[in-house]
């Protein structure tokens, strides 16, 4: 891509999932701040980033991303997230599920 193409922050956001998935938490938290340098208002590389610095251990962070994230989307929750979430039903759901909830997303 471009680095001026208007989706990019998109394609970097569904980009850090996968490493998320195979705990590449580093990578995917960098995919994630790359995508928010384009657009602060993409609540799902919010949602991604939030989870992927609880895993990484960074729970300050995971918290002030998770913030910003519900400033943006207020009726957010884990059981919501669970229900719109596409791999809902993968092995990963349930741990993707508890980050968001340890980086403060209510339940």
């Amino acid at each position: 891509l471009s680095p001026l193409h208007p989706t990019r922050y998109y394609i970097e956001s569904l980009a850090a999932l996968p490493f998320l998935v195979k705990g590449e938490t580093a990578r995917a938290i960098a995919l994630c701040q790359r995508s928010l340098r384009i657009n602060t208002a993409h609540t799902a590389t919010y949602r991604v980033l939030a989870a992927a610095q609880a895993l990484h251990g960074d729970l300050d962070s995971a918290r002030k991303s998770m913030q910003r994230m519900l400033e943006l989307e207020p009726d957010m929750t884990v059981h919501r997230f669970l229900q719109r979430y596409a791999g809902g039903d993968s092995r990963f759901a349930p741990i993707f599920a508890a980050a968001l909830a340890e980086a403060g997303m209510p339940r």
